[in-house]
């Protein structure tokens, strides 16, 4: 019997959802080849995350729509098979890797997968120590407590361990820091020469394409061959000088099982401010974000003041002043359609409509905000935050699952926002809003040191 090269075919694929006419995918084709890493790139809604549920079978099997043209899995049609049967070959890394987790502790998660494929335990007990080992994290560890980038790359460890020669990642660089994104890329390089198929879904191409042996492009519903565009990122600085003290952090402290997270932190953020929080995964950003923002109301020591009153940090008053983004956007998302969603915080309705056409959300005001891109819901979140015109921003991987005309979007949404009298707390691994930021700390050792964020990222960069 002839060996199969092709582990995917696609062939003329549409796909349009049940409660609509349109097409969100017109024509796809593509061959995805055992022994070749395949780059997806193409605009933020643009159909990618659909099509990944139509070639895993959650769609139609779990979300309703009509479907045609072919997929082959290894030269037989998928058609008729289950999620779970699709599971047993293509393993799968989606946009939220928190929803893929379901132990508390690191090593029972790692070999929760391979005791379902019946991998014998001496055998996967041998395969979890060799992973410990690879991704730095203890076997012990609780999983609610690990920072964004080490839930993802603990996922990933996960569906790596289970040896399907089959692989699709959606947008596995997000949380990642430089470290973490060159073991990855280099590893999945060596598992497809060593014959897996392997397709990456990634908006931060530039890091990708060294690696890939093939790039893609999804536009209007349909694939081609291609390098994503990149066009800069288009800032136009506006602040000569900065204003009043919006927050300040004193003395901030916070231990977890031992570890010391943050040690008599100080922190000062002024008025038209954009601080950058750098540093590797699972050095304490996240956390620390929510101390400031008042996420965290307990266990830590210290003190914020918001523009020179000792507020109570978790407070509805608290609250009324501050806008949160956190790394998942789902979380924050309540109402029936984006456009009920912009208003219901926001004191000034024809403010709200003119921040959410300025994130290019005014096309997508009747749709519900659970049913747009993981990109779309990550901008939807921003702008209901800028909205309600707080004093001061906290966000945490704001550009993270979006293109370069979107993360433009975002970097001047901020910018005016600063230009404004607005402050800016923001928690990053995107290199390319280094030009955004007016300082930059490094969390590191518990410690916040004052960098460059350009000598920062060109530090990290020299890593890849």
């Amino acid at each position: 019997m002839a060996e199969i090269k092709v582990a995917l075919r696609v062939r003329d694929l549409t796909f349009s959802y049940a409660d609509s006419d349109r097409k969100v995918l017109a024509g796809v084709s593509f061959d995805l080849e055992y022994g070749k890493l395949y780059l997806l790139s193409g605009d933020t809604g643009a159909g990618k995350s659909t099509l990944i549920k139509v070639l895993t079978r959650v769609i139609p099997e779990e979300i309703d729509g009509v479907i045609g043209g072919q997929i082959l899995l290894d030269g037989v049609s998928i058609g008729g098979r289950s999620v779970g049967q699709m599971a047993r070959k293509v393993g799968l890394l989606t946009q939220c890797p928190e929803f893929q987790i379901f132990h508390r502790r690191v090593d029972d998660e790692l070999l929760f997968g391979m005791e379902n494929f019946d991998i014998p335990y001496s055998q996967a007990n041998e395969r979890l120590q060799r992973a410990l080992a690879e991704i730095h994290l203890r076997g012990d560890a609780q999983t609610g407590f690990l920072s964004g980038g080490e839930k993802s790359i603990l996922v990933t460890e996960s569906i790596l361990l289970m040896e399907r020669r089959i692989l699709i990642l959606d947008e596995p660089l997000a949380n990642l820091d430089a470290r973490n994104t060159i073991l990855l890329l280099h590893r999945l390089k060596d598992l497809a020469k060593s014959g897996y198929a392997i397709l990456i879904i990634e908006h931060r191409t530039a890091l990708v394409e060294p690696f890939a042996d093939v790039c893609l492009r999804l536009e209007n519903g349909s694939t081609f061959v291609g390098q994503a565009p990149k066009p800069a990122l288009d800032i136009v600085k506006s602040r000569t000088e900065l204003g009043p003290t919006i927050l300040e952090a004193e003395d901030l402290s916070l231990a977890f099982n031992g570890r010391r997270v943050l040690d008599q932190l100080a922190l000062q953020v002024r008025a038209g401010e954009i601080i950058g929080i750098l540093g590797e995964n699972g050095s304490g950003k996240t956390t620390l974000l929510r101390v400031l923002s008042g996420q965290l109301k307990k266990n830590w020591a210290g003190h914020v003041r918001l523009q020179g009153k000792v507020g109570r940090p978790g407070s509805r008053r608290w609250f009324q002043h501050i806008g949160v983004v956190l790394q998942n956007p789902v979380y924050s998302l309540f109402e029936s359609t984006v456009e009920k969603e912009m208003k219901v915080f926001s004191p000034d309705a024809d403010y709200a409509m003119s921040v959410a056409a300025s994130l290019h959300l005014d096309r997508l005001l009747s749709r519900h905000p659970q049913s747009l891109s993981e990109g779309e819901k990550r901008r939807l979140a921003l702008a209901v935050e800028l909205a309600k015109k707080p004093a001061i921003l906290f966000l945490d991987e704001p550009t993270a699952g979006q293109d370069r005309e979107s993360v433009n979007l975002i970097a001047q949404a901020l910018e005016r926002f600063a230009a404004a009298g607005g402050a800016i707390v923001i928690v990053t691994h995107d290199e390319s809003l280094s030009g955004l930021l007016t300082s930059a700390y490094q969390l590191k050792g518990a410690k916040l040191h004052p960098i460059s964020p350009a000598e920062y990222f060109k530090n990290e960069l020299s890593l890849k």
